[in-house]
């Protein structure tokens, strides 16, 4: 609907969920509730689902639940960093040293780059799904954004008219940021 975030949420106590907050007023829900590992969640773009990393019932795996609340779903037996396609329609992750993307059910998946050693999120761009490989933001066939004065957070967004936005790795100081998302009505 735009005026809603999901993020991990961590708590002291170390239990990691899913939550999603309401930027128009600040109201936070719990979207997960489970003493395993839950984060890395993605809304589908068509507002139906959430996809999100859990260890539930062992191995990290790709699981959805509906965005309205319900039951959870797991969907593939492996994965890491689930993006929804525009269309909600495909999922693209990690997992096994590769980037793969499936069906919005787990069906079909297709392993579409290898060699990448560490789990890592990508995004969905203009010319189809997109991560980092050596320092460079690329689709399985072509090279989208490469820095040369500096490197980039291995994590990325495409926004709608395919612009990306990278975040530079420029460390000269440690610092702890806080960001106040307010809504604004036009």
């Amino acid at each position: 609907n735009g005026y809603e975030i999901v993020y991990t949420h961590q708590e002291i106590t170390g239990n990691t969920d899913i939550w999603k907050i309401d930027i128009r007023n600040g109201s936070a829900e719990r979207v997960t509730d489970a003493d395993e590992i839950d984060l890395s969640a993605d809304w589908s773009p068509d507002g139906r689902s959430i996809a999100f990393t859990s260890g539930r019932g062992g191995a990290v795996s790709i699981w959805t639940i509906p965005a309205s609340g319900g039951k959870r779903l797991r969907i593939n037996d492996g994965g890491f960093a689930p993006r929804y396609s525009p269309d909600s329609r495909s999922i693209l992750y990690w997992n096994l040293e590769a980037f793969w993307t499936m069906d919005a059910d787990g069906g079909n998946p297709r392993r579409i780059y290898g060699g990448i050693a560490s789990p890592a999120a990508g995004a969905w761009t203009p010319k189809g799904p997109a991560f980092v490989v050596n320092g460079e933001i690329r689709t399985e066939t072509d090279r989208l954004f490469q820095t040369m004065d500096r490197p980039i957070r291995p994590q990325f967004e495409s926004l709608r008219d395919g612009r990306l936005v990278v975040a530079p790795i420029d460390i000269h100081e440690t610092g702890l940021w806080a960001i106040d998302l307010t809504y604004k009505e036009n």
